[in-house]
């Protein structure tokens, strides 16, 4: 799979200054990426953050998904998932496992070239195997309010349930169970208490009203 296009090579070599200034033309579609040599980009990748989320990701690509969680660097290619520490690369071929809950339930709008993972390992750690969704939902966003001290930030005028957001996750706890949501529209998912990060389950008891840390 090679997508390198002669004009990129050639602006490339002889003009390299105008690459690093440039990023890429307004008229392309396609970055130029070849994993069958080394599995990198020859110019930095244009990146957008996906709204509600701490995840960027590549608009101007065609055939491959590319995103950037918390300084690291997530390749979809034909199906297979790769890694690196720089959109210089290399990328390494990982496991599905590893991925980031945060990338594995990008919205569908996000993805081009591969359906969500979420659905494609069922048995994670972190789900109980009765999982299912919560039924609140919400017609407007929340409102959010950082708890000192912390990266956290919770519902304040909530009423029957607690809410949190962290790094762009969502935390809904609901008669005691938690629930996980990308989005604040949910659906909300139940998931093991152990998984919940452990910013939010140390969160001070004046932002828990529905639940403890016993």
């Amino acid at each position: 799979m090679k997508r390198y296009f002669p004009w990129v090579m050639a602006v490339v070599l002889a003009i390299p200054s105008m690459v690093a200034m440039s990023g890429c033309a307004s008229s392309r579609t396609d970055y130029a990426y070849d994993y069958e040599t080394d599995g990198r980009f020859t110019v930095e990748p244009r990146m957008r953050i996906i709204p509600d989320t701490d995840v960027y990701y590549i608009r101007d690509a065609s055939d491959y998904d590319l995103y950037q969680y918390e300084g690291t660097w997530y390749l979809n290619d034909s199906g297979d998932w790769y890694r690196a520490s720089s959109w210089r690369g290399p990328f390494v071929r990982m496991e599905v496992s590893g991925i980031p809950y945060q990338i594995a339930t990008v919205p569908a709008g996000y993805r081009r070239n591969w359906v969500s993972i979420d659905t494609r390992y069922r048995d994670r750690d972190d789900y109980p195997r009765d999982r299912y969704a919560s039924a609140r939902t919400f017609r407007t966003k929340p409102e959010m309010v950082m708890i000192s001290g912390t990266s956290v930030r919770y519902a304040r005028r909530a009423d029957d349930y607690d809410l949190y957001r962290y790094r762009g996750t969502w935390f809904l706890v609901e008669d005691g169970t938690w629930y996980r949501s990308t989005s604040w529209r949910g659906p909300f998912i139940t998931i093991r208490v152990n998984s919940v990060p452990h910013e939010v389950r140390t969160v001070p008891s004046r932002y828990r009203r529905f639940w403890t840390t016993d």
